[in-house]
């Protein structure tokens, strides 16, 4: 086996080891952190669908109630 296939092989190994010494704690801040990143982006994107729609159908006589 050559030593590029053989440090392919070995790379989930050592993610394995790595998992294995994380804490609880720390898995839980890294769930925390990638909900807090999705919750921003849904902000994000219904603001941006939000400001098309309003100056996309817009017209003069349109009522505002």
């Amino acid at each position: 086996m050559g030593h590029r296939a053989h440090q392919f092989l070995a790379r989930p190994r050592i993610q394995e080891i790595r998992d294995l010494h994380r804490s609880p704690q720390s898995a839980v801040r890294s769930y925390v952190i990638d909900v807090s990143f999705a919750l921003a982006n849904a902000i994000i994107i219904i603001r941006y669908l939000v400001t098309e729609t309003w100056t996309r159908y817009r017209w003069n006589g349109r009522p505002t109630h």
